[in-house]
């Protein structure tokens, strides 16, 4: 597989990215005086709020307790309780011995690793909190702890972070994303917190590394009962992220959020000018830069609220994670805050528990997708039934189609031969002044025009790579075939390129990554794939040519949804169709890519 245009894609969002970040720094800078500031924190979270699809209504907790462990100095509960009807959250609450008033509390949210609330650094900041004289709330995140989503599953042998990829692709074509579900539960944590008599409602800190750092921040954004914030190992900038060919996790990319001109750091102003602390790492893959000047844009907006001490900034000497110096930063910023006496070293010997000594799990708990498999059923059943212009309207509105596509610029490039088929390439500049997809013709001989004259056409719509595929193919006669955005030549170079064959289907990989930063943007990346074909039937239409589209595996999705559109398309020809996006919801292991899913599509139409 040749990545000839291999950096078009990620140059493309980057350039998304850029203008956004220049825009919002505009925006920063004309923050001059409280009543600027004021606005500005109103205004993020009024773009905020709506990208988070959280329940209208909060069930019953049904708080359980399945049992208690006894320390020096502390006790810790087990608990579980519900944050969605029958969807069980477990957490280990850990009580200072001896309090003769409520207390300040401290959710603590864990990053991705198995563990969950089990892992030792996690362990060793809550029972430290605790012997600070704090309430300290450590719960499971979704696919992690106790809350394993997949071990039942026949062939799922992955981490918790391709956990959150299953479940966050499953989501999409509901119209939701696993960051409002991992918020939700920490919002309901809090109701937990609140619920305790061991508890100052007016005391509370929400803390979390990575993952956690994630859901601490956007709780904080979301949640106004909250009066410390304190997230690790996650405060950065997306630009920052897509400039280093970063990909984050599922419920790390709010779909929408670059559409509203928003980046990290808003999340955070979006609380000010309640005390924060930022702590990031000198060695982290969340970029130390994009911490620090995350730290100056929320700095700027708590200076001209006049609180200037409300904002501070560790950058540890670690690698990613919680050591020792951020985890004494976190004890020295709640104690001061909270009034209590200031702790700045951890105490010694913290004990560690085992995960079996700390598991809250005595029966299985019900998994998400039997939640999102009722969801979608319902949502099915109500869905209209479309006529052809109704479908049509719908598509093009939801890919975000201009129409019609007109006969993008393109150049006639060398041409390249294989398996004793010479094929003549064209580059289609279907974003402007951008090669996005390639245009090939497999023939004997060598073109360096495109047809001008009727006839029927066969365009071919790759699952991977055109040229490797068509090259295979019976000979028919001549053949056209398409690398679209994100396939074959234009298959991008970085983002875990080293197997780009399977990284089409890595958790964290390129087409997840740029699918997810399409969402975004709201902008589709599979809309993007649909204009590419449309660009390319344009140029091959021309004259009255008739055209018959035929698509492989994936690609079998944008040549569909284009078929619509084209009237020069006579036939669609689909070969190894993937499934449906409702059989992706309903599907144990959904085998359809983040970049062939569509946001919110079940309650309107499949694209099959």
């Amino acid at each position: 597989m040749e990545a000839t245009f291999g950096q078009a894609v990620q140059d493309f969002y980057l350039e998304q990215l850029r203008l956004n970040y220049r825009e919002r720094q505009e925006r920063l800078r004309a923050v001059r005086n409280a009543a600027d500031a004021l606005a500005y924190v109103r205004q993020v979270r009024e773009k905020i709020r709506p990208l988070f699809r959280l329940p209208a209504e909060k069930c019953p907790l049904a708080v359980e307790t399945l049992g208690e462990l006894r320390f020096d100095g502390f006790r810790m509960e087990k608990l579980r309780y519900y944050s969605r009807p029958g969807f069980a959250v477990t957490a280990n609450l850990y009580v200072p011995d001896g309090l003769s008033a409520p207390a300040p509390a401290v959710l603590e949210q864990c990053g991705h690793t198995a563990e969950g609330k089990a892992g030792p650094i996690y362990q060793q900041a809550a029972r430290g909190l605790a012997l600070a004289g704090c309430v300290a709330l450590v719960i499971d995140p979704i696919g992690q702890g106790d809350r394993r989503q997949f071990l039942r599953v026949p062939g799922f042998e992955g981490a918790c972070w391709d956990e959150h990829s299953i479940i966050g692709r499953q989501l999409i074509p509901l119209g939701d994303w696993l960051g409002s579900w991992m918020a939700w539960d920490g919002i309901r944590a809090i109701d937990l917190l609140l619920s305790r008599p061991e508890v100052d409602a007016t005391r509370i800190a929400v803390t979390g590394t990575s993952g956690g750092g994630t859901a601490t921040t956007f709780v904080g954004a979301l949640d106004d009962r909250i009066s410390m914030l304190a997230p690790s190992c996650y405060i950065t900038s997306w630009l920052r992220n897509v400039s280093n060919e970063r990909p984050t996790d599922n419920e790390q990319m709010p779909p929408g959020a670059l559409a509203a001109g928003l980046e990290i750091a808003d999340f955070l102003i979006a609380q000010a000018p309640r005390p924060t602390l930022i702590m990031g790492q000198k060695n982290d893959f969340f970029d130390a830069r994009g911490t620090r000047e995350a730290y100056e844009d929320v700095a700027h907006i708590y200076d001209m609220l006049g609180a200037p001490g409300a904002v501070e900034l560790v950058i540890g000497p670690s690698h990613h994670t919680l050591c020792v110096n951020l985890r004494e930063a976190l004890y020295s910023f709640v104690t001061r805050h909270a009034g209590l006496p200031e702790m700045r070293q951890e105490p010694a010997d913290i004990p560690v528990s085992t995960p079996d000594e700390l598991c809250c799990a005595e029966t299985a708990p019900r998994v998400a997708r039997e939640l999102f498999a009722e969801d979608a059923r319902r949502r099915i059943a109500l869905r209209p039934s479309l006529s052809a212009d109704e479908r049509q309207t719908y598509f093009r509105d939801a890919l975000r189609l201009e129409l019609p596509v007109m006969a993008p610029a393109y150049r006639v490039l060398r041409e390249t031969r294989l398996g004793g088929w010479a094929f003549s390439r064209f580059g289609l500049e279907t974003e402007p002044e951008r090669v996005m997809a390639l245009l090939l013709r497999r023939d004997r001989s060598v073109f360096y025009h495109l047809p001008e004259e009727q006839g029927d056409i066969t365009l071919y719509i790759p699952h991977v790579d055109a040229k490797d595929e068509m090259a295979a193919m019976p000979d028919d006669g001549p053949l056209w075939g398409l690398d679209l955005r994100g396939v074959g030549e234009l298959t991008p170079a970085g983002c875990y390129q080293d197997r780009p064959r399977e990284n089409f289907f890595r958790s964290n990989g390129f087409d997840y990554n740029y699918a997810a930063l399409g969402m975004m943007l709201d902008r589709p990346y599979l809309g993007g794939k649909v204009r590419d074909i449309l660009g390319a039937l344009a140029l091959l239409g021309r004259g009255g040519a008739r055209v018959r589209l035929v698509a492989r595996g994936q690609g079998c999705v944008p040549a569909q949804l284009a078929a619509m559109f084209a009237e020069c398309v006579v036939a669609c020809e689909l070969i190894d169709q993937p499934e449906s996006w409702a059989e992706a919801v309903l599907s144990d292991l959904p085998a359809l890519p983040q970049s062939a899913m569509l946001f919110g599509a079940i309650d309107h139409a499949d694209w099959r």
